[in-house]
């Protein structure tokens, strides 16, 4: 992607036939990302994304309830010619279900972050469908979302001196920086700065009732299961709170943070309140002396790491 100009021309996906077709690049922002970078391997192929990067998901886990990228158009979310949704990079799992340009589909294998002080990146947008195929495997990817080209605008605003929020409206304004579609750039910021859409523990627990399960600790296995749940913090709440800047949020984004619908999972109560509040390391004691796999703590080590640089990396954006 790192030598598409504008004016040249990308294989893009036309949702309403169904067909790869291409489309012309009509723009370019080129800058230096500071945060969270994830490798996606599929075992033929590795992508390196930053998040807030949507990928076009055909099956996953709880692929319904993953949260919407945010700022996407109208009606991008909702497809007919081709099973799946947008999802966000930084929510998917290992298993989900991607699609290629060969009109197959590709499993991704693991995910992986790191952080970068200084990672080159590039938003393209694509004319008329807004998507196009990155990678050996040339996976199906949206362009930039709004949030992304917001981000994007940001960052290049910030590499050239401005630090506040007004400056950067500013600018984007005078230099005539819209979108196609005239989003209007004083909300898409006030959207990034305090994001709305927030998934309780009570809406979670509404659906593992209905899912009838958990992932047993004992086993690392989908169990059925007919007694009360409880909703378990993966990342621990109280290490959230004390997270660097935490406090200098508005309510409303630590309400997201604290509620983010990735960090839940649930837990039959005994479960959860001998896990209440430790990091996988610290997770020895267990009820009625069951002990926890290897294979969970493994794995909930990986998503307790992988939130934590996620959240660090939120706090970072919203306080800049």
């Amino acid at each position: 992607m790192g030598e598409i100009r504008p004016g040249e021309r990308v294989q893009s996906f036309d949702f309403a036939s169904g067909e790869w077709k291409l489309r012309t690049v009509t723009d370019r922002i080129d800058s230096l990302y500071r945060g969270a970078v994830l490798t996606i391997d599929t075992g033929d192929s590795r992508i390196e994304t930053t998040i807030h990067h949507p990928f076009w998901v055909v099956q996953g886990h709880e692929l319904t309830f993953r949260s919407t990228p945010r700022l996407l158009s109208g009606g991008e979310d909702e497809r007919q010619a081709l099973p799946g949704r947008w999802v966000n990079s930084h929510e998917l799992q290992a298993g989900d279900i991607i699609y290629s340009r060969d009109g197959k589909t590709r499993i991704i294998r693991s995910i992986h972050q790191r952080y970068e002080d200084a990672f080159p990146v590039s938003n393209l947008t694509i004319g008329d469908f807004h998507n196009y195929a990155v990678g050996f495997d040339s996976i199906l990817v949206h362009n930039t979302a709004l949030c992304d080209e917001a981000i994007g605008k940001v960052q290049a605003r910030l590499n050239q001196g401005e630090t506040t929020l007004d400056e950067i409206a500013e600018t984007i304004r005078r230099d005539n920086l819209t979108r196609e579609d005239k989003v209007d750039v004083d909300d898409a910021l006030a959207r990034l700065k305090a994001p709305t859409r927030i998934i309780t523990p009570n809406a979670k627990l509404q659906r593992w009732a209905q899912q009838g399960g958990y992932i047993d600790p004992r086993t690392n296995k989908w169990v059925k299961f007919e007694g009360n749940l409880a909703a378990d913090h993966v990342y621990p709440k109280s290490l959230i709170e004390k997270l660097d800047d935490f406090d200098l949020l508005t309510p409303q984004q630590q309400e997201f943070l604290l509620n983010y619908p990735g960090n839940f999972e649930p837990l039959p109560k005994s479960w959860n309140s001998s896990k209440l509040n430790r990091l996988a390391d610290d997770w020895a004691k267990t009820p009625m002396g069951r002990q926890a796999s290897k294979e969970y703590i493994d794995a909930l080590r990986e998503r307790q790491q992988a939130f934590e640089g996620f959240a660090r990396e939120l706090i970072r954006f919203w306080n800049q």
